[in-house]
Parts: structure tokens; C-alpha cells; sequence
């Protein structure tokens, strides 16, 4: 496990700032007179996003032409990220330093605020099953079709107002104006989930230490704060075969990123150490030992543990990024909206609680999994992001500085 010391600091602990907050100790700077001191100086940054519409067709099956495919519709969403690095002094009363992070994540559906209470029960944000109704799929040769076919039976959507090259062309133009009349008949739409305006924020708190904890460490604390407000009731499909739909889809896509992770980073090349090269050198003859002699074994021979040690070294690299090995503490858990059930026939059901409807997703410990999956697949990489903007800025900075005290010391000289 030596060798791994490098992929476990980049892809468990989320390290981004201890380099950047390295570099601006001590920086001198044009604007200020005098330089910025050894520790406490804070960096961050903020990334937001603003847009009518987000629309994601995630197809049940390998491609295109499966026969039933999830839609996640958002209206007006905004998307708001900022980020504090600083270091503090240790917690265990050593010279080191250690790494305090801040971060907010803060999600708004409707976020225009234009005529909020116009129409009521007026939906925001909707997950759909949508299944083709004819038996052969469709033969499409431009992404706009493809849209079109996807998106078409949606309330929400837009896609025709995304920008598009083929609209250039006047007959792709002419195209696009039919099909855009006719509505797709061959498709049942079915409504899962229907949200209301809401907002979302989530604050999470890391404290890092001066050096890399091992995989015997402790796990770095993750405090987080998840706090929700709806305007408005969510409403949920009563038909239990649409919940099984979106939980098989969603654990086929997550099997999937793991296989296809496992597999590029089973054969992903560390840094070099003399130590790991020297272990090579010896692990490949041993190999070369071991291919000659089973070559020269017959068939249904025993079998060498070479493959054994290669497998355990697959899992083990594959286990890695597949972990989070931190330690998320939910402080706060606000997320306690109305629920109302989507019934065909116009009966009044008991509303089930969220608590029920996250089970049957698959979501056990929302309390914990839910913050933890934002926080790795929004939070982390935006941080790193930013970290790496921070550092090259940083760079630039040190470089304009070295030139300029250059240039004074030459026409001091002459």
C-alpha cells in the first residue's frame, strides 16, 4: 500500500489549497506596502450559475434507442459555490499548521421572482419516465432530432431555443418549424416527481492536518449543514412500478461509473518513488520467472498467485476511488417538505412522509448519503477549481514581481 500514498492524497482527501496557501505566505504585492504574513491569509473564490432551463435524459439501457428514459427537468435554476481555505494552528500543539475550509453551496429553483404567485402549483422542477410506444426505434442523424424526440413530451423543456448549427441552414430551419408542430404521439409520459420553487443550501466545514493521514488515520470531520425551504408542495406518482424504474436506472448508471473508474484507474501509473521502482525491477522478473513456468506446465496445471496479487492490487486501487474517506458529521437537517401524491383516480391518499420516498430510492442514511454525494460530485470538483485558478494567479503574481525587481535593479546598476 506504500505505492498508493500519492493517489490516496489525490483522490480521497481532497487536498486542493495546501499548495496555494503555500505559495501566497509572504508575497509581496504592488497594491500593499508591506508583504502578506506566513499563515492566516484566507483565499477562496465564488462560481455561480444562472440559466432558464437544465434538462438531462438519462436513457434505461446502452444507448438511444432504449425503449424508456428518465427526464430531470429545472426551471429557472441558480447555482451559487464559494469556497474559504486558511491556515490555523494545529490542534494538536505542534508547529504545524492545519487547513480550515469553508464551503457553501447554495441551489434556488424560480430564482427571477417574477410573478411567484401567478399560478398555483406551478412546477419548477419535474422527473419523468417517458417510454416509446412504437416497437423500433427511431433513425435520427442530427442531435437536434434526438433532442427534439427526447424532450418533446415535456412542460418544461426548451430545447428548440438551444443554440443549435444546423438552424444556419434555412432548410434545417423549415425542418425544425414542422417537427416542432407536431407533438410525439408515440410516447407515454409519466410524471414521478413534481417540485415547486425552492431553495437549497448546504454548508460544509473541513478541518485538514498539516500532513496526509494514512488509511490507519483517523478520518478528516466533515461538518455539514443542510438546510431546505419549499413555497409549495412536492407531488409524487402513487404507481410503486415508476419508483422501481428510477432506483434500477439510477443504480445502473452508479454500477456503471464504477466499472469504467475501476477499470481506468486499476491501470493508472503513480508518481515515481526510487523505492516503488526498485520493487518493480524485482516484480518483473519475478513475473517473467513465473510466465516461463507456465509455459512450461501443461494444461489445468496448478495456477501461480501472481494473478491472486493483481487482483487484490485492481480491488484495492478500484476501492480507493470508489471511497470517500472522510467522516461527514450532519449537524443541522432541515428537509422536512409537504407531500402530496399524484393519483389518477382523484382519491385522497395519506400522504407518505420523505423519509419513506428517499428509502424506496435507495437513499438508507439521506441524513448522511445526500450531503456526502453533493459534496463529491458538486462541491469537490468546483473547489478544486477554483484552487487551481487561485495557484496559477498566484504564479503569475510571484512572476510579475521577480521581473520587476529585476528591471529596478538594472537601472539601479546603470
Amino acid at each position: 500500500m506504500q505505492y498508493s500514498a500519492w493517489i490516496t492524497q489525490d483522490a480521497q482527501h481532497h487536498r486542493h489549497w495546501q499548495k496555494v496557501l503555500a505559495q501566497v505566505a509572504g508575497l509581496h504585492l504592488s497594491t500593499i506596502r508591506f508583504p502578506l504574513p506566513d499563515f492566516g491569509t484566507v483565499l477562496g473564490g465564488t462560481m455561480e450559475l444562472h440559466g432558464a432551463n437544465i434538462s438531462l435524459a438519462c436513457f434505461h439501457g446502452i444507448n438511444f434507442r432504449s425503449k424508456s428514459w428518465a427526464l430531470f427537468s429545472l426551471k429557472e435554476p441558480c447555482i451559487s459555490f464559494a469556497t474559504e481555505a486558511q491556515e490555523v494552528s494545529s490542534s494538536d500543539l505542534s508547529e504545524a499548521l492545519d487547513v480550515h475550509i469553508e464551503q457553501t453551496l447554495k441551489f434556488c429553483l424560480g430564482a427571477s421572482g417574477e410573478q411567484p404567485h401567478a399560478q398555483q402549483h406551478q412546477s419548477m422542477a419535474t422527473v419523468c419516465k417517458v417510454s416509446r410506444n412504437v416497437l423500433f426505434p427511431p433513425q435520427f442523424r442530427t442531435l437536434q432530432e434526438w433532442f427534439h424526440y427526447a424532450f418533446s413530451c415535456s412542460e418544461i423543456d426548451e430545447v428548440d431555443k438551444f443554440p443549435s448549427i444546423e438552424r444556419d441552414n434555412a432548410d434545417a430551419a423549415a425542418q425544425r418549424s414542422r417537427s416542432s408542430k407536431q407533438q410525439d404521439p408515440n410516447h407515454t409520459r409519466e410524471v414521478i416527481f413534481s417540485l415547486p420553487s425552492l431553495q437549497l443550501q448546504l454548508k460544509t466545514s473541513h478541518w485538514q492536518s498539516a500532513c496526509t493521514p494514512d488509511i490507519s488515520d483517523p478520518k478528516p470531520k466533515v461538518t455539514c449543514s443542510f438546510v431546505t425551504e419549499f413555497e409549495d408542495h412536492i407531488f409524487v406518482t402513487v404507481d410503486a412500478e415508476a419508483f422501481f424504474f428510477l432506483h434500477d436506472l439510477i443504480t445502473s448508471y452508479i454500477y456503471e461509473k464504477n466499472r469504467v473508474m475501476g477499470y481506468s484507474q486499476g491501470y493508472r501509473v503513480p508518481s515515481p518513488d526510487p523505492v516503488n521502482e526498485r520493487k518493480t525491477s524485482r516484480n518483473e522478473k519475478t513475473k517473467a520467472e513465473v510466465i516461463n513456468k507456465n509455459k512450461e506446465e501443461s494444461q489445468g496445471g496448478p495456477s501461480t498467485s501472481l494473478g491472486e496479487e493483481e487482483k487484490k492490487q485492481s480491488t484495492f486501487e478500484t476501492e480507493i476511488f470508489t471511497k470517500d474517506w472522510r467522516d461527514f458529521d450532519c449537524k443541522t437537517w432541515q428537509l422536512e417538505p409537504t407531500v402530496r401524491l399524484l393519483s389518477w383516480g382523484g382519491k385522497s391518499i395519506e400522504p407518505y412522509g420523505v423519509d419513506f420516498i428517499l428509502q424506496k430510492l435507495g437513499f438508507d442514511h439521506a441524513r448522511t448519503t445526500i450531503p456526502k454525494w453533493m459534496q463529491r460530485g458538486f462541491m469537490d470538483p468546483l473547489d478544486k477549481v477554483l484552487a487551481v485558478l487561485v495557484l496559477r494567479i498566484i504564479q503569475i503574481v510571484r512572476e510579475e514581481t521577480k521581473s520587476e525587481a529585476e528591471q529596478r535593479r538594472r537601472l539601479n546598476n546603470r
